[in-house]
This record gives structure tokens, sequence and C-alpha cells, in this order.
């Protein structure tokens, strides 16, 4: 089965197992910036990338949210490509909101 997974923030289920784990991870990896987790530095997402110009920012990033979730959530498989979420308020500001369709592997 596929599952969009967004960085949109909600509350962490510290009791998450299986399915519910993984998809809460690759969520975490899509919001945490690097050297932000205690004794993990290299841990998730450089968002200094985000000071670049938004195809650049958008196209580096999309690597950086491959290897996170390659390297740290091995039980989620990448299906498509990375997608940028973007409203009309949100374009003006230059944010960016990555979403991604994930298969669990268990």
């Amino acid at each position: 089965m596929i599952y969009d997974v967004t960085a949109s923030r909600r509350g962490i289920n510290f009791g998450a197992t299986g399915v519910d784990e993984v998809l809460q991870n690759v969520a975490m990896i899509l919001t945490t910036p690097i050297g932000s987790v205690p004794l993990r530095r290299s841990w998730f997402i450089d968002l200094t990338l985000l000071d670049l110009p938004m195809p650049v920012a958008q196209a580096r990033l999309s690597a950086e949210i491959f290897r996170a979730i390659r390297d740290h959530e091995p039980r989620a498989r990448i299906v498509g490509p990375i997608r940028f979420i973007q409203d009309n308020t949100d374009s003006m500001d230059g944010r960016m909101s990555p979403a991604v369709s994930v298969e669990v592997v268990l």
C-alpha cells in the first residue's frame, strides 16, 4: 500500500508501531533540521538549502529527503517524485512544504 506523507506538524505518538511508526518517522524526517537532534547531529534535513532560489532549493531538498529517508527509515521506500505543496499565501513568502509517497516494507 502507498501512503502520502506531508511535512505537516502533528503530535508524536510515542507508542506507535508498525506502519504508523514508519509514517510518523518519515513525517519527522521531513520537518526536522539537521543538527537539532542531540547525539545524532547528522540526522535529517539540511535546511540551509532553503535560502537558495526556489527551483534550486527544491532540487537539492529532494535529494536530501531521499538520502535521509534511505539512511534513517529503511522500512519506507519512496515511490514517485518528491512534491512541494504551496498555496497562494505561501508562494510570496517562499514557503515550501514537502510531500512524499512511500511504500512501507516491514
